[in-house]
């Protein structure tokens, strides 16, 4: 046998070995996994409308690994908002939806009378000016405020915008560009929080990005040791210690099952909820 047919043996060997665990995880459900809300099927093209959108309450249109949907979700409950959560399946989103919603964005907020807001940073901004309770994630002072968004927007410039880990592990130019942007990020917290002494907006804006730095490191190629950046590393310490932050976010090892399966064209929006996928 060649070296050529030998190696194409091994790689096809291992491949089959990975494919093998992904589908050993299908019949283990993580143990312990925190009560997050809206823990429900995705729905996707030909499923009937379900009932709850005709709520008289708020409704997200959402899909749960979503990073832009969870900084709404992270608003919601850190002001102990109300609301019903349909999830929608993105790359087969139903009829109903994008009769509602011609752009099929999500995250989507629906208000009682069925007036809709999209755009991530919109319905977050939107939910803390409109609801008082839990106090305000904006500082009330304009210049405040306004120094905030600035610095949120550097940060999704240097680092969110930037940071593909679907281009990471191929991706030479990507893969410097991540880190590089990573390293600016940490010399941006001069403070407990991103926002200052307290958790604020842009630490809810930038947490479903920052807070996986360690599975996409090992699902991605992106080797970054935590010395690199001890305050974020720190900063995500201390943001896992917020009960919000708990009701919102999922296990690391959960997040990344999600990826893998991903990967390997079995990705499930449903992924470990027991459902048939």
């Amino acid at each position: 046998m060649s070296h050529h047919a030998i190696l194409s043996v091994l790689t096809k060997l291992l491949l089959l070995a990975v494919i093998a665990s992904v589908h050993a995880e299908d019949a283990v459900p993580f143990g312990n996994p925190p009560a997050i809300h809206g823990e429900t099927k995705c729905f996707a093209a030909g499923s009937l409308e379900p009932s709850t959108t005709k709520s008289t309450g708020l409704v997200l249109y959402s899909m749960r690994f979503c990073p832009y949907c969870h900084r709404v979700r992270l608003v919601l409950a850190a002001k102990k908002i109300p609301y019903e959560i349909i999830n929608i399946d993105v790359t087969k989103k139903p009829q109903w939806f994008l009769n509602r919603n011609p752009l099929g964005k999500i995250p989507t907020l629906q208000e009682p009378d069925g007036t809709l807001i999209y755009e991530s940073l919109l319905v977050a901004e939107y939910l803390d000016e409109k609801f008082s309770s839990g106090g305000k994630l904006l500082p009330a002072n304009l210049t405040a405020r306004v120094q905030q968004k600035m610095l949120l927007e550097v940060v999704n410039e240097k680092f969110i915008r930037k940071y593909r880990p679907d281009r990471c592990k191929s991706d030479e130019k990507n893969r410097n560009e991540s880190v590089e942007g990573l390293m600016e990020v940490e010399t941006m917290l001069r403070s407990d929080f991103f926002s200052g002494e307290n958790v604020g907006f842009v630490d809810l804006m930038v947490w479903p990005w920052l807070s996986g730095v360690s599975v996409w490191k090992e699902l991605r190629g992106l080797h970054i040791p935590t010395g690199k950046y001890p305050k974020i590393a720190a900063w995500i310490v201390r943001m896992n210690e917020l009960p919000f932050v708990k009701q919102t976010t999922y296990p690391l090892e959960l997040s990344k099952r999600f990826a893998v399966k991903y990967n390997f064209g079995r990705g499930t929006f449903d992924c470990n909820l027991g459902l048939s996928t």
